[in-house]
């Protein structure tokens, strides 16, 4: 509030109108790394023997669970491992490996209670992969993101007036968001295609397939969000002793329950893990499992008093006024009009009223 004049000697003579309001508190994100450590004896193909070399990996991490509690969470996920393989002998064609990692790891956070809205996400940064004979030892390196929010209240000046001098207040309204939900899952998106419309040879192997998922917009309808975006889909795949590699776009669209208003904003994203797929005579068949998280915002707004400028004193006499306010009227109305402190109408039983001026 800028004050524009020096006439006000008594600050009881200022009279405020508080309001509340609901904000975000939106914490800093904080980070943590771990290692995993994974081994295990891979099964070869019918018919396929010799030491398995490593051609190419691929690692997705997800969280899939989190438990806050007072100054830490400990985020619950798993890595997703796709590799490529063939053996020593070279004549066998190339082979997928996968393998599911779990992980649980504690990320600290400052002023964090078991009440805050979290979302995580993680990130593979590395992932070491040594070979004794046909045994895999795995190490991904993850990187792991936390955010958290609280839903707070703040008070602030809805109007106010003084009773000593003549007064003239400014409004501006404020919008924000306010968390509205958080949310994480997991769904899968099918594709079943026409291979010669694809361009696809029809008698083609497919050897490896890769994913990679964005979002492209959000939608609302009928107290749903959904989040809408775009699956693409790389095959590498064989025919007779040709390698080719394919890449096949598809939409998705993930549903989301519990919202009563369009969101405001949102922070949204889509993991696609290793996809699924085959070719059936004619037929792509793919199917590619996906995790979805993020965060989801309504829009809040309030009116508070932007600037006031006190005038020239007022002269109050000691006669009675008489009010026969409307229907709309509130106390705080009637005692800025007539430039007395709320609490002289407060004594009052009800209105109509006859309040003295001081």
């Amino acid at each position: 509030i800028t004050e524009r004049a020096t006439y006000i000697e008594n600050p009881d003579s200022i009279e405020r109108l508080g309001g509340e309001s609901e904000y975000t508190y939106i914490f800093p994100s904080a980070f943590t790394e771990a290692t995993l450590s994974d081994d295990f004896t891979a099964e070869l193909p019918s018919g396929v023997s010799g030491d398995i070399r490593i051609i190419s990996h691929n690692a997705a991490a997800v969280c899939e669970d989190i438990e806050p509690s007072n100054d830490e969470a400990v985020v619950k996920g798993t890595v997703y491992l796709s590799m490529l393989a063939t053996v020593d002998d070279g004549e066998a064609a190339p082979f997928k490996i996968s393998r599911k990692i779990p992980f649980a790891e504690t990320v600290d956070m400052n002023e964090l209670t078991p009440l805050c809205k979290c979302v995580a996400s993680a990130c593979c940064t590395e992932c070491n992969i040594t070979l004794e004979e046909n045994r895999i030892f795995c190490e991904p390196m993850l990187l792991i993101k936390l955010d958290a929010e609280e839903n707070r209240r703040a008070e602030y000046t809805k109007d106010i007036f003084s009773t000593d001098v003549a007064s003239e207040t400014t409004s501006k309204r404020y919008e924000f968001s306010v968390a509205e939900k958080t949310f994480f899952g997991n769904f899968t998106a099918s594709m079943r295609e026409d291979v010669e419309t694809l361009g696809v040879e029809p008698n083609s192997e497919i050897i490896d397939a890769t994913a990679n998922a964005v979002v492209k917009n959000i939608e609302f309808d009928r107290n749903k969000s959904a989040l809408v975006g775009e699956i693409a889909v790389n095959l590498l795949t064989k025919s007779d002793s040709e390698y080719n590699v394919k890449e096949i776009k598809t939409p998705f669209k993930y549903e989301i329950n519990g919202n009563e208003i369009a969101p405001f904003f949102t922070d949204c994203r889509v993991v696609a893990l290793t996809p699924r797929a085959k070719i059936d005579g004619t037929r792509l068949l793919c199917d590619c499992e996906l995790h979805a998280c993020g965060r989801i915002y309504a829009k809040n707004s309030f009116e508070a008093v932007d600037e006031v400028i006190f005038g020239d004193p007022l002269e109050h006499d000691r006669s009675i006024t008489v009010c026969f306010p409307s229907p709309t009227d509130t106390l705080w109305d009637v005692a800025k009009r007539y430039h007395i402190p709320t609490e002289s109408i407060n004594s009052q039983e009800k209105l109509p009223f006859f309040t003295p001026m001081f």
